[in-house]
């Protein structure tokens, strides 16, 4: 917890429950996340992960005109559903997971009028 503010410690802290808080330290760590983007997911009503996906999508502005805020929270929510349900910890199968769930993101991006590319 050295890495990050002590700031984003309190936040995570008063914030996260337990069982998720050291993943949370980690992608802060590896992307930066700020406390900024935790009060961002919070006035948007989405999780970290929500989150994540949520801004992947704003930034392609075509997407954000297309389909408007809602909308993309909505996809940032049950793209989240989708990797959870099929997220797997057997590393034998660790490529055909992985191939299954690029074919249900992308299933879900084509659903609301979206390109994977």
């Amino acid at each position: 917890m050295a890495s990050i503010p002590w700031g984003h410690n309190v936040v995570l802290l008063e914030k996260v429950n337990p069982a998720e808080r050291i993943w949370y330290i980690q992608q802060t760590i590896e992307h930066g996340w700020s406390r900024e983007a935790h009060r961002r997911g919070e006035k948007l009503e989405l999780s970290e992960e929500e989150l994540a996906f949520y801004e992947a999508l704003a930034a392609n502005d075509s997407a954000v005109k297309v389909l408007g805020d809602e909308t993309l929270r909505e996809l940032a929510r049950e793209l989240v559903k989708t990797v959870r349900q099929n997220v797997t910890i057997d590393w034998t199968v660790r490529e055909s997971a992985r191939a299954k769930l690029r074919v249900m993101v992308k299933r879900l991006l084509r659903k609301y009028g979206l390109s994977a590319g």
